[in-house]
């Protein structure tokens, strides 16, 4: 079975992104405090990932077994049928950023570190996508999350954990699971992907507004489908 760790990837935070995120620009006092904070910190940003596949054992309309494990999701179980392995991954900006931001008590500090940690979040997803790529060849894949995937509880997230217990690599990354089924550091996420040539992406039918992860625009026709299943 496929498998990959990868900890500790460089990371220079980009400038400019980082201004948009926080809607300011140079020579504003905020893009001013955001450069003196990123400075203190960027040597202690460091994006990872893991990624490891696992059997499917069943798949019925109301769920799936992965390697011993019941999942409840009658949408990711639809997009899995047929399916005879998953990739299980997790990306992280990482624990050490992580544990600065929680560490930080003023509010306006928190935020500034809050979209530093969700850039590194994203070079993570990234690097990870780039290596599955090269090392196994894999162009083509849907990635379906627990809480993205709108009837899938993102508590299924422990599950996944439980799956990676006694491996020794999500301990590599410095990350946890909290009973919530959250990751800490928050900035983080996990997920399955699947190998095949169908097109699909949680955002088109997710109706959440306002949302900064967005890839696709809601469709509410496909929504609807989805919900009937």
């Amino acid at each position: 079975m496929r498998e990959l760790v990868v900890t500790n990837l460089p990371f220079t935070c980009p400038r400019g992104e980082l201004a948009k995120k926080l809607h300011t620009q140079k020579c504003d006092e905020l893009y001013e405090q955001a450069m003196d904070i990123l400075q203190e910190v960027e040597d202690h940003i460091h994006p990872c990932y893991l990624v490891k596949e696992f059997r499917v054992d069943t798949v019925d309309r109301d769920g799936f077994v992965i390697d011993g494990c019941r999942f409840s999701s009658k949408i990711a179980a639809h997009k899995l049928n047929g399916a005879q392995s998953v990739l299980l991954f997790i990306a992280s900006c990482g624990a050490e950023i992580g544990k600065i931001l929680d560490e930080t008590e003023d509010e306006l500090d928190r935020y500034i570190l809050d979209q530093i940690s969700y850039l590194a979040y994203l070079e993570a997803n990234k690097r990870l996508i780039e290596a599955v790529h090269r090392q196994w060849g894999i162009d083509q894949f849907i990635r379906l999350c627990p809480g993205s995937v709108i009837d899938w509880s993102v508590g299924d997230v422990c599950l996944f954990f439980k799956l990676l217990e006694g491996k020794g690599l999500y301990e590599q990354l410095g990350v946890r699971v909290l009973e919530s089924g959250l990751i800490d550091p928050l900035k983080s996420s996990s997920g399955l992907f699947h190998v095949t040539e169908e097109e699909f992406e949680s955002c088109s039918i997710c109706p959440r507004q306002n949302c900064e992860g967005r890839r696709e625009a809601f469709d509410l026709e496909l929504h609807d489908q989805m919900v009937r299943l």
